[in-house]
């Protein structure tokens, strides 16, 4: 028909997802967390007879993943550089880069968790974890939580097709 046959290469297609874990908490705005991993301990959650992260009390899968990065880090997997350029001059909250942890409580536990399946089945578009903190207006959390994924997604976006 004299239409021009199209030829696409499309890197991501056998990805899922994203794996974007988030909490909140803390005197901070929007923070990205750049690893996590490398707990010797766990706050403890005070919370029923157990109330540390025991092999007896939590998940085998949570198991491996608290176990294996005891001495180790994952790094994350999302864009941050260019998050935080694109987001800190025009944020309703200041932005900024953990370069440590997000912490040894819920919000490292849910944070090593994103990054530890992502490295043991990598097949996701990105990965990683966003510290919230508690002073962050719901509708605030939400402009920075849409223009994040809207950045991840152009990050990730697959090159045109073009015609042969």
């Amino acid at each position: 028909d004299g239409e021009p046959t199209r030829s696409c290469v499309l890197p991501h297609d056998s990805l899922d997802g994203a794996v974007i874990t988030t909490s909140r908490g803390g005197d901070i705005g929007w923070e990205l967390e750049a690893v996590e991993g490398g707990h010797q301990t766990w706050i403890s959650d005070r919370y029923g007879d157990e109330h540390l992260p025991t092999e007896a009390t939590v998940d085998p899968r949570s198991w491996q993943a608290l176990k294996s990065h005891t001495d180790q880090r994952l790094l994350s997997q999302l864009p941050i550089n260019k998050l935080y350029r694109m987001l800190k001059d025009d944020s309703p909250v200041s932005v900024a880069i953990d370069w440590e942890t997000s912490g040894n409580y819920l919000s490292g536990f849910m944070a090593l968790h994103g990054l530890y399946y992502d490295a043991t089945h990598g097949h996701n578009l990105a990965a990683g974890h966003i510290h919230v903190g508690r002073a962050v207006a719901v509708a605030d959390a939400q402009v920075m939580l849409e223009r994040t994924l809207k950045q991840i997604l152009t990050h990730h976006q697959p090159p045109r097709c073009k015609a042969r």
